[in-house]
């Protein structure tokens, strides 16, 4: 199986992990349940395996550019984005905070990963965007 189906493959599931955080956040923002339901527990479980698909698919696309000779400096802005992608995701899904902070955070986590998605697609940090 070659390179581009598994580059393909992790694109796609970066889709799915956005519209399924967006679809989960918009529920939990916009519905308030106070229980979990049958449903929201299958696409919490859902988005834990699209998220475990997509984290297996670019680990395994980060060996392949790692064997090459190319520049790996964006892999590093990449990373960064996704950790506080889920750390700002978290706070966005936690009742406990009032709900405009809980919004401020959704719509940063979206924020972040459009910063991830332009990462991968420049190739480039972050700091060399605008250079």
């Amino acid at each position: 199986m070659g390179y581009l189906m598994f580059k393909h493959a992790h694109m796609a599931m970066a889709f799915a992990t956005l519209a399924l955080f967006v679809g989960r956040g918009l529920h939990r923002l916009v519905m308030e349940p106070q229980t979990v339901g049958p449903v929201q527990k299958s696409f919490n479980y859902m988005s834990y395996g699209v998220d475990i698909l997509l984290l297996v698919l670019g680990l395994y696309l980060l060996t392949v550019w790692a064997a090459t000779d190319a520049p790996l400096m964006w892999v590093g802005t990449k990373l960064i984005f996704l950790v506080l992608y889920i750390a700002v995701g978290v706070f966005a899904f936690r009742p406990v905070l009032p709900k405009p902070y809980r919004w401020l955070c959704f719509s940063l986590a979206v924020l972040l990963w459009v910063l991830m998605y332009k990462t991968a697609k420049l190739k480039v940090p972050f700091w060399q965007w605008f250079g």
